[in-house]
């Protein structure tokens, strides 16, 4: 049984590590966007485009599987771990023989070495899955922080700046990224050992790939979406150009994070929520209303201070790709929308659906960034968030048919959505008005915008606070049993 007790320390652990993890990933970007020229950076997101495909593919959508079985027994978990490190491996290859063509074909030639080297990366990705999904599963949150925080500071941080500060260039990035995919991996490897072994199961691996595959059709489509962008940035634009932008990406760090606290904690809950139905629609339509209006909030003010944050972050040579920074945070609660709808979609298991609206999406995203990046940076970004609608509006569809709601049901929530949208253009409207009237310094309008949004964001975690606290009857569900 899934306890609220467990709901509630998996969200404390979740936010503790959320708030940890942003500070201490702005704080390594803001050092090495001072020590690194952009093309280190560009070389990296190309590098990317390649091995996220490959990492994907590896995981074969084993580690979702894990999560959303109702019993897991050991022949699956050790099948599902044994399959991703099989593919794994096979995919480090190919990588390795296609990096040249794929260099050439982006036309950067130092590009190939870096492929290789960080092929290695899916690899530990696909040992470290299944091991995550069974902390995931158990909502043993407090480990899964531990072990996150643990690698990226050490695994990360330290060396990236230390390897940085002796000129290494694109390769303090690359052994650093290297170095803390091995500490995760052996890290969950270590504590979930005796819960699994390497096994191979045909009726297991029939099972995972019935609902795996789904999963990995939608991430597919989904890579598509999220690696699109780089792909036509880097050959329309060139490396220098994807390096700005892959800085300039820090603006949808809040609503990724905030995303994956929302989706860890949430998705496991409602797997186990889906056979009663009114209990489901109320937490999601209370998560996705004020998710959405919280994190619009974000980015709006982030936004509204974009020329502030840039300086006071990257420093006075960034200063020109500000716009850039502002337009990307007007997606932050279209991806809040997207993450909270692929969550609900996955606990209904709605897999191939999802994965059919990802194609959708993907088969307009692509020529509708080809056509703004016709215009530069700045309209290859527009085109981006315009994208970012268009997916939200499409997920929250299917899942609004697979909950089967009927209007009536959500106009409160749909009412205060709308509301809280109108309050946070309107605060940031009047205070953009009244820095420009007293003709403030862009750093005491900053001082003065954080905590008027500060309060008007209260208003709407509030709720999400008190789902977080509201005493509930457990969840029917299952535990881990043999493993």
């Amino acid at each position: 049984m899934v306890s609220h007790a467990a709901v509630k320390s998996g969200l404390s652990w979740q936010s503790a590590s959320l708030g940890i993890q942003v500070t201490l990933q702005l704080v390594v970007l803001a050092l090495l966007a001072r020590l690194l020229e952009p093309q280190a950076f560009g070389l990296v997101a190309a590098s990317y485009i390649a091995i996220d495909l490959c990492q994907l593919l590896s995981e074969a959508g084993a580690s979702a599987a894990v999560i959303h079985r109702q019993q897991l027994d050991r022949d699956f978990a050790g099948t599902a771990w044994s399959t991703s490190i099989a593919i794994g491996l096979f995919l480090f290859v190919v990588l390795a023989l296609v990096s040249g063509p794929v260099s050439s074909f982006l036309a950067m030639a130092d590009l190939q070495p870096v492929l290789i080297a960080l092929g290695g990366v899916f690899v530990l990705m696909g040992t470290a899955r299944v091991p995550e999904a069974l902390l995931q599963r158990e909502l043993r949150f407090s480990t899964l922080m531990k072990v996150n925080l643990t690698s990226q500071a050490f695994g990360y941080a330290l060396p990236a700046i230390v390897l940085a500060l002796l000129g290494f260039g694109v390769w303090a990035l690359v052994a650093a990224t290297l170095l803390q995919w091995t500490i995760k991996a052996s890290l969950l490897c270590i504590i979930t050992r005796g819960t699994y072994t390497p096994s191979f199961s045909s009726t297991a691996l029939r099972e995972m790939l019935a609902f795996g595959l789904g999963i990995t059709k939608e991430k597919i489509w989904n890579y598509v979406i999220v690696q699109g962008d780089r792909f036509i940035i880097g050959r329309r634009l060139g490396t220098e150009v994807l390096g700005q932008y892959y800085v300039m990406a820090v603006a949808l760090l809040p609503s990724r994070y905030f995303g994956d606290l929302i989706d860890n904690v949430f998705f496991p809950v409602m797997a186990r929520m889906r056979d009663d139905r009114e209990k489901l629609i109320t937490t999601w339509l209370s998560l996705i209303t004020n998710c959405f209006v919280f994190m619009f909030g974000v980015g709006i003010f982030l936004a509204a201070n974009g020329e502030a944050i840039v300086h006071l972050a990257f420093g006075e040579r960034w200063l020109a790709t500000t716009p850039v920074f502002q337009v990307l945070c007007l997606g932050a609660g279209f991806v809040m929308i997207i993450r909270i709808s692929d969550a609900l979609n996955r606990a209904l298991g709605q897999v191939h659906q999802t994965a059919n609206r990802k194609m959708l999406n993907a088969l307009f995203f692509i020529p509708t960034v080809w056509i703004g990046s016709s215009y530069g940076l700045i309209g290859a970004c527009i085109a981006l968030v315009a994208m970012q609608l268009f997916n939200a509006l499409l997920q929250f569809h299917l899942a609004w048919q697979g909950l089967d709601i009927k209007a009536r049901h959500a106009s409160t929530s749909l009412y205060r959505a709308l509301m809280g949208t109108v309050i946070v253009l309107a605060l940031n409207g009047a205070l953009i008005l009244a820095g420009s009237y007293l003709d403030m310094a862009e750093w005491v309008a900053l001082g003065v915008s954080a905590p008027a949004n500060l309060i008007a964001g209260a208003l709407f975690f509030k709720p999400l606070i008190d789902l977080w606290r509201q005493d509930r009857k457990p969840v029917a569900g299952h535990d881990v049993t043999d493993v």
